[in-house]
């Protein structure tokens, strides 16, 4: 019995960071799909998990499947105002990312224009990175990776005061995300996606990025408000 728990907890951890789907988690444990959403703990509710960062939280979605395909809740006031992220999103965004290895950012948006976001991929697959930016959190300059995919259907859910940019690990990749302030030029901000002092392992070597974002500066350099 300890054995299988030790087994439990594991794939839980892989199931939740979107490394299996649920079809491999049943195949493994040879359990049907009511006994493995009550494993999981996500029989009856969504899931907003804690990441590494202070206040960076990672959503898995309640998923209702049947032989017609699938159903969920992308966003519900309701439940997010109780898992404490009472956002007023404002407007969404959808980008198609049409080749493998295309990269953007790291974005923010300076004050009083300053966004929260809730991202997910709609289609394809991408390596999204969060930085801390905010001085007095502690974890400052941290940063983590998640991976975001039309398989596993995970959100992530990223406060004021973080830089965000995300690499696409698939061709024809499509990003989705709400934010809680308009678009604004004037106030858009950001860092070099290689920065030095902000070390991410980046998936490409040498990835596709805009004009605009190679330009950008290196951390130690940018104008913090934060």
């Amino acid at each position: 019995m300890a054995n299988f728990n030790t087994k439990v907890n594991i794939l839980n951890k892989l199931y939740h960071q979107g490394d299996i789907s649920i079809n491999e988690y049943k195949q493994i444990l040879r359990i049907d799909e009511e006994r493995a959403r009550d494993f999981l703990g996500e029989k009856d509710k969504d899931l907003f998990l804690n990441t590494t960062l202070f206040d960076v939280l990672l959503i898995k979605p309640r998923i209702f499947f049947d032989e017609r395909g699938f159903f969920l809740e992308s966003y519900s006031e309701i439940k997010y105002i109780e898992a404490g992220i009472g956002d007023k999103f404002v407007q969404d965004n959808h980008s198609l990312s049409a080749q493998t290895g295309v990269l953007r950012g790291f974005h923010w948006q300076r004050p009083p224009y300053t966004q929260s976001k809730l991202v997910r991929a709609l289609k394809g697959s991408v390596y999204d990175v969060v930085v801390d930016l905010r001085k007095k959190s502690p974890t400052y300059k941290q940063w983590e990776i998640f991976k975001l995919s039309e398989q596993n259907k995970l959100l992530l859910y990223i406060p004021k005061g973080f830089a965000h940019a995300f690499c696409t690990l698939e061709p024809n990749t499509e990003f989705f995300y709400k934010v809680d302030a308009i678009y604004s030029p004037e106030h858009e901000d950001g860092f070099k996606w290689n920065d030095p002092d902000i070390t991410i392992k980046w998936p490409f070597k040498n990835p596709i990025i805009s004009d605009k974002d190679d330009k950008l500066l290196n951390f130690k350099d940018i104008n913090n408000p934060f």
